[in-house]
């Protein structure tokens, strides 16, 4: 695939390429999500195909994202069922634990923190059996990303 003008064009929101400085790859993915990262990372592992992955975004893991402190703001539950979530997560050494619903919730709003009593169950409807990731769920797609050729991720495109 060569990228450039003639593709892709200043209407996808890229940076159009000249034509005389144009890349050609096997393979480009389009999102730097977990699918996307998903889909590279098994292209690495199973060819030798010359392949990018090109994200709009500054940042990896597209609808994945976790706070500093590790609260979820995306995906974060992981369910008994899903075993591939949970087999990637263990073969890139990140920590499953128990989603707790016990214990005192906290409210936040502009600065002004209220406890609201022990209603995790209520807040979280998750239920008995969910499983979350160690510092949160963004590290699936960071870990992922790191896993591949520094130069196959193309941030801010």
């Amino acid at each position: 695939l060569r990228l450039g003008m003639a593709l892709l064009g200043a209407a996808a929101g890229l940076t159009p390429l000249a034509s005389s400085s144009a890349s050609v790859f096997d393979v480009v993915v389009i999102g730097a999500g977990i699918s996307g990262l998903a889909a590279a990372a098994r292209i690495h592992s199973e060819s030798q195909l010359d392949f990018r992955v090109l994200e709009g975004r500054n940042r990896t893991g597209g609808r994945l994202l976790s706070t500093v402190g590790g609260a979820d703001l995306g995906g974060s539950w992981i369910w008994g069922q899903d075993s591939r979530v949970k087999g990637a997560s263990s073969r890139l050494g990140l920590e499953l634990v128990p989603q707790r619903l016990d214990g005192e919730a906290l409210y936040s709003q502009g600065g002004d923190t209220r406890r609201v009593g022990p209603v995790g169950d209520q807040m979280a409807p998750c239920g008995p059996g969910a499983w979350r990731l160690s510092g949160g769920y963004s590290g699936l797609p960071a870990k992922l990303s790191d896993s591949l050729p520094a130069e196959s991720v193309m941030l801010g495109c």
